[in-house]
């Protein structure tokens, strides 16, 4: 039996609620009776998490295993140009960042809100 794939489409945008501006995405995808169907997404934060340094100094002659939970600190834009513009600024100083996908931020607000784009 074949099975086919779904997909899901994408398109972002954004909207200002409130004098602020928020990512807007919508997913579009086939239901299994063929209907099509739309989820819209808003009011998301544009934002990248910078590792917060423990300043605890790398031991080159012992290997050490950790279950500590790291920090980090969530920066916030206005848009996803800005925010690109900031990681770039950030990395060029040499912080480590998390949630830095320069030209995917759909990807991840869709693992945050638990939704899966592919099979």
């Amino acid at each position: 039996m074949n099975k086919a794939k779904s997909t899901i489409d994408s398109k972002v945008s954004s909207q200002k609620i409130k004098g602020k501006y928020y990512y807007l995405l919508r997913l579009y995808s086939s239901l299994i009776n063929s209907q099509k169907a739309v989820v819209t997404l808003l009011g998301i934060c544009v934002f990248f998490d910078i590792l917060i340094s423990d300043e605890e100094p790398p031991d080159d002659c012992e290997v050490k295993l950790s279950h500590r939970k790291k920090s980090y600190l969530q920066i916030y834009t206005n848009s996803t140009e800005e925010r690109k513009k900031a990681i770039k600024a950030i990395q060029d100083s040499n912080f480590e960042t998390a949630s830095d996908d320069m030209w995917s931020f759909h990807h991840k607000v869709t693992r945050e809100n638990g939704i899966q784009l592919s099979e």
